[in-house]
């Protein structure tokens, strides 16, 4: 058995503004984290262990900077932030061996966690007669996740056709719950009144409708080494699959009276292969070729929100399509007891490239600046990546 607790304590990073510069904006932070681990070996019959931990952090801000600021903050007074996550995970998972053609190792693990991270925000705001009264705006942001996963591999190795083979093969599945809210009041500070209406928007918000995601899984790969076991090829295939559930609320369809989200289900095989030589003891050539797939992001595809103040809206797309590419990397690897060095070069092609929050220009009715995730056609990403590492000492990696 393991217990931890950790207990951070921090402010605002010093820094060292040129004259008439600010200096960082004032800020607590405040974090506890506890974790309890149950481990069990069972000799033959596997190791098991059991894992819970929780995270609660807050940071308390003054947002300086933006006292007598451009724009609407130009009659800011104060700008208070409190900003909270919390986190609760619980994973039970075990591994075993085996001695049987093709299994050599398994490992499961499932997971379960909840994360709530929360941002509110205090502005005060000065009178400017005769028509805006000093006011107190209170505004929050609420994003919340529930996720359970269950994650299955699987390691074969053996010897046939003249080869050595090392089989790596499983499974992958989650669910994750999307809530996310926007809430705003502002108070009238001479008489008391509040209104939930602000900068044009009707509080609450939604800016996407609560959503359920379920992503599923399956691949297998095999490093096969003919001969000498100089050169390795590596085959492999994935199955991925994507759906998206939206349960619409009172809350969205009031802020989006005119939009019906659109539920999403995607799936694909993706190929890869890829070849690596050793040259000499140290130093390798590789290469790889794949395909790619990437369904829309859950905000994406049903994302809508209309602000009148600032003249600009962001509209669902629910004809959002999958993102597919076909990549080719090639590259060479030296290393060392102390140090190492790489260069890659790669050659990727996008078909239906997802661009989130595009700028569709004005709309020719209302004249508001338009914004909405689509699809580019084609795309061509190329280039080069040199890294390398050094180590002080042996198991220290200074990049």
């Amino acid at each position: 058995m393991l217990a931890g607790v950790v207990r951070r304590q921090g402010e605002e990073r010093e820094n060292m503004p040129r004259d008439g510069g600010l200096q960082s904006n004032p800020a607590d932070r405040d974090e506890r984290s506890e974790m309890l681990k149950f481990g069990y070996d069972g000799a033959g019959i596997g190791r098991y262990q059991l894992m819970l931990d929780r995270t609660d952090e807050t940071v308390d801000s003054q947002i300086d900077s933006l006292v007598g600021g451009p724009g609407q903050y130009a009659t800011t007074t104060e700008m208070l932030g409190a900003d909270q996550f919390e986190r609760e995970r619980l994973s039970l998972g075990g591994d075993w061996t085996f001695n049987v053609a093709g299994l050599t190792w398994a490992a499961a693990r499932s997971t379960a966690s909840a994360a709530v991270p929360e941002q509110r925000t205090l502005q005060t705001r000065v009178a400017v007669p005769p028509r805006t009264p000093e006011t107190l705006r209170d505004r929050s942001f609420l994003f919340k996740t529930d996720a359970t996963g269950l994650d299955v591999q699987a390691e074969g190795r053996f010897d046939a056709l003249g080869a050595r083979h090392w089989q790596v093969y499983g499974i992958e599945y989650s669910r994750t719950d999307l809530n996310e809210l926007r809430d705003a009041l502002e108070t009238n500070l001479a008489t008391g009144q509040v209104t939930n209406v602000l900068i044009g928007e009707r509080f609450p918000v939604r800016d996407f409708p609560p959503s359920t995601a379920t992503e599923f899984g399956a691949f297998w790969q095999d490093e096969i080494r003919p001969g000498d076991g100089a050169l390795a090829i590596i085959p492999g295939l994935r199955y991925e699959r994507f759906r998206v559930d939206s349960k619409v609320d009172a809350i969205y369809l009031a802020d989006n009276p005119d939009v019906t989200p659109a539920d999403l289900s995607e799936s694909q095989f993706t190929p890869k292969l890829g070849l690596r030589y050793e040259i000499s003891h140290g130093m390798q050539l590789f290469g790889q070729y794949a395909l790619g797939f990437r369904a829309p992001p859950v905000s994406d595809v049903n994302l809508g929100f209309n602000i009148p103040a600032f003249n600009y809206v962001a509209i669902p797309n629910p004809e959002l399509k999958p993102e597919h590419s076909r990549g080719l990397e090639i590259g060479a690897r030296m290393s060392g007891e102390f140090s190492s060095l790489e260069l890659a070069v790669f050659d990727n092609h996008y078909r239906d490239l997802i661009e989130s929050r595009a700028n569709l220009g004005r709309d020719p009715v209302s004249g508001a600046l338009v914004f909405q995730s689509i699809n580019r056609d084609r795309a061509h990403i190329y280039g080069a990546e040199l890294r390398a590492a050094k180590s002080a000492c042996r198991g220290t990696v200074l990049p």
